[in-house]
Order: C-alpha cells, then structure tokens, then sequence
C-alpha cells in the first residue's frame, strides 16, 4: 500500500547479492572440535595464527613423505596456533581421515566459510 519503499538500502539488496563467507563469524563465533572424547576450542584467528597456518600448510605440501614422527611433529606445528590443547599424544593417535577433516574444517574457520554453510550443502 505504501508508495515509499522504507527498508534501509542494506535490506533492499539483500536479495541481490550472495554471502560468500561471514567474516564477522571469525572473530565472533567460537569453534570447536571433538577428538578422542575431548572439547579442544579454535583460538582467535590473528594475523601471525593466520600466517603459520599458511605456512605449515605449504610446509606440508613441500615435504617428502618422513617417518610418521616427522610428519606428525609437522602436523602439530601446522594445527597448535589455532588449538593451543591439541598435543603431540593426540595427534599421535589419529588417523589420516582425522588428521584431513580438521586441517579442512581449520582451513574454513581461517578463511571465514562456515561450516554450517559445508553442512547445508550435503543436505540438498
């Protein structure tokens, strides 16, 4: 009935546009994860979290296949500045199906996807 449209423009382009990652979720939103019975949280992500991350998913990438001490202490070196109570022990004991899914939940929380958004996905 009303000739004026009174949504704030902000609301008008709501349906225009598509949310491609919450970025405010990264600082706002606690994450956390569940490994051999424990609740580890996900520290704040800073800007040197953020490098370390990047770098010991490169480190990963550029080494050869080690002992599995080797490839396990840079596992840790990659996941502890983002889980400050993940321990060697823990990183010892899990497989590489493990070992895959956090470093890809890790890798969304990092660059703001959701996980609920990865979640969504599977139900369609």
């Amino acid at each position: 009935m009303g000739v004026f449209n009174m949504k704030p423009a902000r609301e008008q382009a709501k349906g225009d546009v598509e949310l491609l990652c919450d970025l405010d979720a990264i600082i706002e939103k606690t994450s956390t994860f569940k490994l051999h019975g424990k609740i580890h949280e996900i520290e704040p992500i800073t800007t040197e979290t953020f490098y370390k991350f990047v770098n010991g998913v490169l480190e990963l990438q550029r080494a050869e296949v080690g002992s599995s001490q080797e490839d396990n202490a840079r596992y840790l070196a990659l996941v502890q500045p983002l889980c400050k109570s993940i321990t060697r022990k823990d990183v010892d004991q899990m497989t590489m199906v493990q070992k895959g899914a956090l470093l890809q939940k890790l890798s969304q929380k990092i660059t703001g996807q959701s996980v609920a958004d990865d979640d969504s996905k599977k139900k369609h």
